[in-house]
């Protein structure tokens, strides 16, 4: 699976400007603002699993 995954990165690289040109400045911005949009979904979603897990045992030490 990581081999498949190294794969399509490099052909990703290797045709970026292809990419480029098909997409545009627009496409880019929406697709740089997804990619932002993603990022910080994961972000936030790891903080609140270790926010809650710290809280579950900070409830169980003092229940």
């Amino acid at each position: 699976m990581f081999g498949v995954i190294c794969a399509a990165t490099y052909l990703c690289f290797m045709s970026s400007e292809e990419i480029i040109g098909f997409l545009g400045q627009g496409g880019l911005n929406v697709i740089t603002r997804l990619m932002g949009l993603i990022l910080a979904t994961i972000g936030t979603g790891m903080f609140l699993n270790g926010v809650g897990a710290e809280i579950a045992i900070f409830v169980k030490q003092f229940a």
